[in-house]
């Protein structure tokens, strides 16, 4: 079918569906009306960004209901969570005013070009043996090829991956807009959160920096341009525009299909990449934060991982202390009437006010040791062609109840749960007690902080520094260079036979000397023989049928440079005098004598 045909059948279906629409009732309401916002309205004109303060980095929000302001930071997450970690988590919930919303989200795109290219410069810079510049741009195409196609392993699906993590916090604002001072106060107030809640993380051990407004807009592209190539994101900024028309792309259709899952194309016609919205229904019982780990996959297992791009998040709205809690007083006062009858039969049928009756009584105690009452949720947008949206769907499912969580699909609501997943997009009137999207519980800020997401793989000690280019279980791109430490240099490679220590051994050596280094390797069973034949090296062999003569005066100029290299020395010549006798043993006067008789040869020399 050519171009002009498959124009004519799109518009056959749709003048179609206008003659002979679809019966009443056949599509959910929520859904139509999903459908037609999306068709009437620009997909951009349902945020609320509004501009970005370049000055304070922070950004001005207005929902209609609530103007606020927000900022976004950057973490490093935890690679293990402490026993004390939700308690430091807990101290984010704390430190910002009531009604805010702060949101932990986890980004993961096959975004690695530029971190895979800057790591494939260093060492390229400095290398001259024509082998090894061909290893390093080969491993650079080979990363490039398999982040959005092949996978790296012919067994399982593994892709490298960059993941980000990010804590976004809205602050409302409910003075006068036209009060100039309380305006000024207010962005004080939120600079000072702001840095409150970067102190918070720094104690957890999370470091974190603000995004500017570059880096802001480059969040918000990625998630909301996953049809786009990584250089199309880059958009030219209009002038005088809301901030909400420069994060998506203008020829971007968005549409909301029949099974709840919105699609993201270039032009009409089918999607290019699909989003499925998925929510978390209930938690286990017992929940504690290295528990949240597993939800993306388990870190210790090698075959358990997302491989697609996605979005995690733990949304949280803190509430006012006092109200709350006396709302929650009068919520247990009535439940506690409704369930005086000590009837088995009336318990057997209203059981779930006695449950109620238990999770009340539960918070109740809760706030008495000090915890604040909080609403949150947590939930996960997967980005998928079509064809994998089911199967990656159903796979995430797995995973969040092998963890003990049961998480559903949005099928109805998919539009606004994406909307509301966005950072500093999720507002109370969303999302208000019994109305709206039901999908935030009421909880203390202790059981928040046990749900969100901060743990991640380690990143290693920059690519900029080249090093060992690694790739973690769960798909994360890492570099490991040995010469990064301000202890020493020293390390053992220890693992069991057969599993890979002489080839990590060789591309330690290889980094080495990609940055103009000298490795020297001293072999027992001429493991590295071959190798270093490859690398153009030269291999000293110590045997009866060709003996070898090795000074170990050589190199020594200066009687500095002697006694430097004297305890080596005393070592070596007690080492071949006296082989069988221990160190331990060896009286020390013989210690003496050796170094003066080291010295006298050397200056006799």
């Amino acid at each position: 079918m050519d171009f002009k045909s498959l124009n004519l059948s799109q518009l056959l279906k749709r003048l179609t569906a206008f003659v002979k629409p679809e019966s009443p009732g056949l599509t959910p309401y929520t859904l139509s009306s999903a459908v037609a916002l999306t068709e009437r309205n620009s997909f951009a004109g349902l945020f609320t960004y509004r501009f970005f303060d370049e000055t304070n980095n922070l950004c001005f929000l207005d929902d209609s209901d609530t103007p606020a302001i927000g900022f976004v930071l950057a973490m490093n997450p935890l690679m293990v969570a402490g026993v004390d970690t939700e308690s430091q988590v807990e101290a984010v919930f704390t430190a910002v005013p009531p009604d805010s919303i702060v949101q932990f989200g986890k980004l993961v795109t096959p975004q690695v070009e530029n971190f895979i290219n800057i790591w494939a410069q260093a060492r390229l810079v400095k290398n001259k043996n024509p082998l090894l510049r061909q290893i390093a741009e080969r491993r650079r195409d080979f990363m490039l090829t398999t982040a959005g196609g092949p996978s790296m392993l012919p067994q399982t699906r593994l892709h490298p991956r960059m993941m980000q993590w990010y804590l976004a916090v809205r602050i409302p604002y409910k003075g006068a807009l036209s009060d100039e001072s309380e305006m000024s106060t207010f962005l004080r107030q939120v600079l000072d959160v702001r840095g409150t809640v970067q102190g918070a993380l720094k104690a957890a051990m999370m470091d974190s920096e603000v995004l500017d407004e570059e880096s802001f807009k480059f969040l918000l592209r990625e998630l909301l341009n996953p049809h786009l190539e990584p250089q199309e994101r880059v958009m030219e900024q209009v002038e005088g525009a809301p901030l909400a028309q420069d994060i998506l792309a203008r020829n971007t259709r968005v549409t909301v299909r029949a099974d709840g899952r919105i699609g993201f194309a270039r032009q009409a016609g089918e999607p290019d990449v699909v989003v499925s919205s998925l929510t978390v229904d209930t938690a286990p019982r017992t929940l504690y934060l290295p528990m949240m780990a597993r939800t993306l996959g388990n870190p210790v297992a090698w075959d358990e991982r997302i491989t697609c791009p996605y979005w995690a998040y733990t949304t949280v709205h803190v509430l006012h202390p006092d109200d709350s809690k006396d709302k929650l007083l009068t919520t247990f006062g009535l439940l506690n009437k409704q369930t005086m009858s000590e009837s088995p039969w009336f318990r057997s049928m209203m059981g779930h006010l006695y449950e109620r009756k238990d999770r009340a009584e539960g918070l109740l105690k809760e706030t008495n040791k000090g915890h604040t009452l909080v609403r949150a949720y947590s939930g996960i947008n997967l980005y998928t062609p079509m064809d994998e949206a089911r199967t990656q769907t159903e796979y995430v499912k797995g995973l969040f109840r092998r963890a003990g969580f049961r998480i559903s699909e949005e099928a109805y609501i998919s539009l606004p749960a994406f909307m509301a997943s966005m950072p500093l997009q999720y507002t109370p009137a969303m999302d208000p007690p019994n109305k709206g999207l039901q999908r935030a519980w009421l909880m203390s800020s202790l059981h928040a902080a046990s749900m969100v997401q901060i743990q991640g793989d380690w990143r290693g000690t920059g690519e900029d520094k080249g090093g060992l280019l690694l790739v973690s279980r769960s798909g994360q791109v890492a570099t490991f260079d040995l010469l990064q430490t301000t202890i020493n240099y020293n390390f053992v490679v220890v693992a069991a036979s057969g599993s890979g220590k002489s080839f990590l051994t060789n591309e330690i050596v290889c980094d080495f000397l990609s940055k103009g280094g000298i490795a020297r390797i001293i072999d027992v069973g001429r493991s590295y023989a071959r190798f270093c034949e490859i690398m153009g090296g030269e291999n000293l062999i110590f045997s009866p049928d060709s003996p070898m003569s090795l000074n170990p005066f050589t190199g020594i100029k200066t009687e500095a440079d002697l006694n430097e290299m004297m305890p080596m020395l005393k070592d070596l010549l007690r080492l071949m005098a006296y082989p069988l006798t221990a160190e331990s043993e060896t009286p020390a006067y013989q210690y003496q004598l050796l170094e003066k008789a080291i010295t006298q040869a050397w200056l006799g020399a």
